[in-house]
């Protein structure tokens, strides 16, 4: 059956394609961003009554407060889109398209203010570091994150280099301070020493950044003299061409799925339409 537009009245508008390709983006969205908050949850736990954050660059110090703030907003997104793509309600899916299309805007509003206020940006960076540096070995977590970051980069320490580590209570170089790491290193700056005939190169020397806050740089050759700031933002700079595919994929796939949101609904819409039409014309077995 037709109307006077010529419209098949027995043909659905609504493309099961797009139905479903947002359905299951959507959904396997929503199981990771579940699998986030557990994580977080479980590591918030662990943490106890060990948390200190007295500014909102503390946050960024917390792995476990992060990963909740992400896995919540990202449990969000996943469960209205995928649910208001399987049960094609336009509200759920306006709702998904309008909070994706916000931190789209954010991130687009954060990447031009990090260019134009560059130096602010790195001055807050190098703060969050310091600050990091200072709850090494109070947070687990973090702990794993310095030592990680540290051994894959070839660094230590902040923008300050080696000698950031003097902010620390375990390395710092006071005299009232009693630790056996004093005026040290953590074992993450240490160079990957070439083995000799015998040893076991998997073995590391986690002594080898003791006492080397008192020595000059110049003679140091057993740990990285490179602060992790400057090589991240050297390393960042070197694979620009990597970064900016990274960037350009993460805002294509965000597009897509708002595209996806908005066509849906707008198929929806003319389904219901439709669906008026055809009772209205007493026609019961459309489609």
């Amino acid at each position: 059956m037709a109307d006077h537009y010529g419209r098949d009245l027995n043909k659905s508008h609504i493309n099961p394609c797009i139905k479903y390709t947002l359905f299951v983006l959507n959904f396997l969205l929503w199981l990771f961003s579940i699998c986030l908050i557990i994580i977080g949850v479980w590591a918030l736990i662990e943490r106890q009554n060990t948390i200190n954050i007295t500014s909102y660059l503390d946050v960024f110090t917390e792995p476990s407060i992060v990963l909740i703030v992400v896995g919540s907003v990202s449990f969000i997104l996943g469960f209205t889109g995928f649910l208001g793509a399987l049960r094609e309600n336009c509200c759920l899916l306006m709702f998904f398209y309008l909070f994706m299309l916000l931190i789209f805007i954010l991130e687009v509003v954060a990447g031009i203010l990090a260019f134009v206020y560059s130096d602010q940006f790195k001055s807050t960076v190098e703060e969050i570091v310091d600050r990091s540096i200072v709850q090494y070995r109070v947070d687990g977590d973090l702990t794993n994150l310095i030592d990680f970051t540290q051994r894959e980069l070839g660094c230590c320490g902040g923008d300050n280099t080696y000698r950031d580590w003097s902010q620390n209570r375990y390395f710092n170089c006071s005299d009232t301070n009693p630790s056996s790491e004093k005026c040290g290193v953590p074992y993450s700056c240490c160079r990957p020493q070439v083995s000799s005939a015998g040893e076991d190169p998997d073995i590391i020397n986690t002594q080898c950044g003791f006492n080397v806050q008192n020595q000059p740089q110049t003679n140091l050759t057993t740990i990285y003299v490179v602060g992790c700031v400057d090589h991240f933002l050297n390393y960042v700079n070197q694979k620009a061409y990597i970064v900016g595919l990274t960037v350009f994929g993460v805002a294509a796939v965000q597009l897509l799925v708002m595209f996806l949101a908005f066509l849906l609904c707008r198929q929806i819409e003319l389904e219901c339409s439709r669906y008026h039409e055809c009772k209205k014309r007493g026609v019961n077995n459309f489609a």
